[in-house]
């Protein structure tokens, strides 16, 4: 295999990976979008019921989310985690990626210029 065909398989590679990184980053703004709705959701029934404009099926719900308070702490922590985590890995993934197909992209010009 020359040279040209192992750099431009590296090359295809790489942007498969930039590719990964950059829906890893998607998905991690999606969680985070996703956690700050079901806070401010949360935020409205603690409203809604101090005011007494809930009907009973609102009353049932905030008395469901007030009995599994820890739980549903527990569960809002985590996906703020998961959120976090994704967001560095897709980012130094994305980024780690462009900086190779640069180097990649530099190499192959070099190359050319040899041939010529």
């Amino acid at each position: 295999m020359s040279k040209k065909e192992e750099l431009a398989k590296r090359l295809i590679t790489k942007a498969g990976q930039k590719s990964q990184g950059f829906k890893l980053f998607i998905w991690s703004v999606v969680l985070g979008i996703l956690n700050f709705l079901l806070d401010g959701l949360y935020n409205a029934f603690l409203m809604l019921s101090q005011r007494g404009d809930l009907g009973q099926k609102g009353k049932n719900i905030l008395n469901f989310l007030q009995t599994n308070f820890f739980i549903l702490f527990i569960v809002w922590l985590l996906l703020w985690l998961v959120t976090i985590i994704l967001l560095i890995h897709g980012l130094s993934k994305w980024l780690n990626a462009h900086s190779d197909i640069e180097k990649i992209k530099l190499e192959l010009e070099t190359l050319k210029q040899k041939s010529c």
